[in-house]
């Protein structure tokens, strides 16, 4: 079967891919995460081109913010949603694999150049009786005077609020670090070790948290053979996976989908 062809109607008219058929433009609001899936499956079956290489860019390109090279929305058409860490992740893992390392400069450049002093971080997202609240207002109001980059907020690039502040995942800096594939830019120790950890981590997660699985599949596309340590855990963890689904990443996927039918499902490579 035509594995690019299959994607046809999962794709909208502006070439980002959903997990449904015959999609209307940022109609699951995701458009970033299932497109960065799609070529990802694409490379590793060998299928990649220039020309589909341009098809991707330009697909995730519409969903940049515009002026802001680097910052993306979750979908074309939905400016006011604020994006999270997901989309971030499954398009390292893309550029990664794919050899984009310029679109991972643009994002990775763009958090860098994101500086803002601890005590303007809004925790209003925060409830007030969540534990972690009292001590974010302490950490405020007694280390306010640090300095803290990484935040790519589409709803207002002017506030850094608890859920557009991706410096709190610096495994996922790490990534973008990697995705870069320059020699001159590396993670640090701390972003490299919380990689490790976080890889670690997940594999210890039951089978049912899918999504765990997945997004840790995906900043694996970014970090495979950039680091001996890295690799010894990634191979730790599809060990792991094994463990809890024979299957691999496609009885992942079936579990999280619920579509055979689905291109991902039938098409993800290990």
């Amino acid at each position: 079967m035509d594995i690019i062809e299959a994607y046809r109607e999962w794709t909208d008219s502006n070439g980002l891919v959903h997990p449904i058929k015959n999609p209307t433009r940022g109609v699951t609001q995701n458009g970033i995460r299932w497109t960065s899936e799609a070529y990802i499956i694409f490379h590793k079956h060998n299928l990649m081109t220039v020309d589909l290489r341009a098809r991707f860019w330009a697909a995730i390109k519409t969903c940049e913010y515009p002026g802001k090279i680097g910052l993306y929305n979750r979908c074309d058409n939905r400016p006011g949603d604020q994006e999270g860490p997901d989309d971030y992740h499954s398009l390292i893992g893309a550029c990664g694999i794919l050899g984009l390392s310029a679109m991972a400069k643009e994002i990775l450049e763009y958090g860098q150049s994101q500086v803002f002093h601890l005590r303007d971080l809004d925790i209003s997202e925060v409830s007030p009786d969540d534990r972690i609240y009292k001590y974010l207002v302490l950490l405020k109001k007694h280390l306010g005077f640090i300095k803290l980059r990484y935040n790519y907020n589409n709803a207002n690039p002017e506030i850094a609020n608890t859920s557009s502040f991706m410096g709190r995942f610096p495994a996922l800096i790490a990534c973008m670090k990697y995705a870069c594939n320059d020699p001159k830019i590396q993670p640090t120790a701390l972003e490299k070790t919380w990689l490790i950890g976080a890889i670690l981590f997940s594999c210890r997660r039951p089978v049912k948290e899918q999504d765990q699985w997945a997004l840790t599949h995906l900043m694996i596309q970014a970090a495979k053979g950039k680091s001996r340590l890295v690799d010894r855990a990634i191979k730790h963890w599809f060990k792991e996976l094994y463990k809890v689904a024979p299957g691999g990443m496609k009885e992942i996927l079936l579990s999280y989908f619920g579509q055979p039918e689905y291109p991902t499902v039938q098409f993800t490579v290990d």
